[in-house]
């Protein structure tokens, strides 16, 4: 008889850990009576291609946050009628749920999952601590975010990193397998992400611009949800006169987004903070070389000037120079090639999401 898992976070939208647990649903179902709560809203655009049985796991409350007080106990009577022997819990609604429901059913296992290095707000530490303090373990999707939680801890709570590469990387370098060259035809950048402030989009615009005033024809496709910086990022393309260079292409179906990758030469992502930064790791598997800030996750698993080109946004210095990085990749072929061999190697023979989580779970 199959052990029962609930899964509880937020929305099924495009994020990180949104579309990673929908990498695993396959293989979860598989394994375990699987019941994933919604506490949110559904893209079904994003579980079109899952069979009519894979869709009856996932179990929508959708309150408003005025509400989700009161729904609790309901909420948490709901999971126990199911008779978890696992409960996963992701972002700080989830982990709220997931902690309520350790309390009243102390035999089931609870794992948290926590994703970031920082909180956004007094309701997400309030809720991640109390979600901490009942775990039998704690998932993490990165390195950065397991020291982040260790400093939290009041005992010796495992905390286990867990893949967020939500496919295997390929067996051979799909960019350069191309044949395309940077700078023949244009220099194509992509940025793959939600327009929301921490991603800086207005820098990597400017870089844009910085790259062309040195005579470099750059292009940008900005793949992504429109959120609380998409105004200024428009402002920043029609004050720079970049209408032709710099694209807003919208949303792209998580799975869709692997074939984009060979369609361009460099990630752009100049972001103030980051967890695992999935659309840096998943560029880097398909051999793009990536232009970020070195913060979260990224500096563990991609070297400055060896696999991507860093750049430290609060000094001009740095970028000036992350501008000269990029001339050098585009002017010279084997520079390109080098850093794009690095970037796909860094990624081989990792394991994806789903078989790093039921590992986990296993072990």
């Amino acid at each position: 008889m199959k052990q029962r898992l609930v899964y509880v976070l937020h929305d099924i939208e495009i994020g990180g850990a949104e579309v990673a647990l929908l990498s695993a649903v396959p293989a979860l179902r598989d394994k375990y009576d699987l019941m994933v709560v919604v506490l949110g809203k559904v893209n079904h655009e994003l579980i079109k291609d899952f069979t009519p049985a894979e869709k009856t796991v996932f179990h929508v409350f959708d309150y408003p946050l005025y509400q989700f007080p009161l729904k609790i106990p309901s909420l948490v009577r709901y999971i126990k009628r199911f008779g978890p022997d696992i409960v996963i819990s992701s972002l700080w609604k989830g982990s709220l749920i997931g902690a309520v429901v350790k309390k009243k059913a102390p035999g089931v296992r609870f794992y948290p999952f926590v994703h970031n290095t920082k909180f956004f707000h007094r309701l997400d530490r309030y809720c991640t601590d109390l979600a901490i303090g009942r775990a039998d373990a704690i998932f993490v999707d990165a390195v950065s975010t397991a020291n982040f939680v260790k400093t939290r801890l009041a005992s010796a709570v495992d905390v286990r990193v867990i893949s967020f590469l939500t496919r295997s990387t390929p067996e051979s370098n799909l960019r350069l397998g191309t044949g395309r060259e940077p700078g023949k035809g244009g220099v194509r950048f992509l940025f793959l992400g939600r327009i929301y402030k921490v991603k800086n989009l207005p820098l990597a615009i400017e870089f844009i611009h910085a790259l062309q005033q040195r005579g470099i024809n750059a292009v940008l496709d900005v793949y992504g949800r429109k959120g609380d910086d998409f105004a200024r990022s428009l402002e920043t393309v029609k004050s720079l006169c970049l209408e032709d260079r710099v694209t807003f292409k919208g949303e792209v179906n998580f799975r869709e987004r692997f074939q984009l990758f060979k369609n361009y030469d460099f990630l752009v992502q100049l972001s103030d903070f980051e967890g695992m930064a999935m659309s840096v790791a998943e560029a880097m598997q398909n051999g793009l070389v990536p232009v970020v800030t070195p913060v979260g996750e990224i500096p563990n698993y991609a070297q400055g000037g060896t696999s991507a080109i860093f750049v430290d946004i609060a000094d001009d210095e740095s970028k000036e120079k992350a501008v000269d990085g990029v001339i050098e990749a585009v002017l010279e072929t084997a520079r390109y090639r080098q850093l794009s061999e690095n970037a796909f190697r860094a990624f081989i023979s990792k394991k994806c999401y789903a078989d790093s989580l039921l590992d986990s779970l296993a072990g």
